[in-house]
């Protein structure tokens, strides 16, 4: 069961990737957090504010690489699973190496991997948006079902 612990509302790229900053201090080596939100509502922009804190090279989208790494304060797997097509793909991935890594793991559209994922505690961030520039950021946090 997810738990809603606070919601955000940001008024531009900068300041979502600020918010992101902020939720970035609480993340740790081991932390899995799924980002949802339509395509352009600011998942990637939210991520380069988690680079950002934790000191790694500037976050791009890996919609064509799948994952991305960065190294910094912490090594930080970047997932976009929109292009996967089918759950036994994720397994040509290394999926479940990156779960069970030191890094911290932020998953774009991460639905086709939840049979695997409702096996692992994670956090949510739900980027909803408002308007061009508004958004609405739901942080939650899901424990372990399995």
């Amino acid at each position: 069961m997810e738990n809603t612990n606070f919601v955000k509302i940001s008024h531009n790229e900068l300041e979502t990737q600020d918010i992101a900053r902020a939720y970035a201090e609480d993340l740790h080596s081991g932390d899995i957090v799924l980002l949802y939100g339509n395509l352009g509502a600011g998942k990637t922009a939210f991520v380069k504010g988690v680079a950002k804190q934790k000191k790694a090279q500037e976050a791009t989208s890996p919609t064509f690489t799948i994952i991305n790494e960065y190294e910094g304060d912490s090594v930080i797997y970047h997932m976009d699973l929109y292009r996967i097509q089918k759950a036994s793909d994720l397994f040509e991935t290394g999926f479940e190496e990156y779960l069970n890594s030191d890094g911290i793991v932020l998953i774009e559209w991460p639905d086709i991997a939840m049979h695997i994922l409702k096996n692992y505690g994670y956090k949510t961030v739900r980027i909803n948006k408002i308007n061009d520039c508004e958004r609405e950021i739901i942080f939650s946090s899901c424990p372990n079902e399995g």
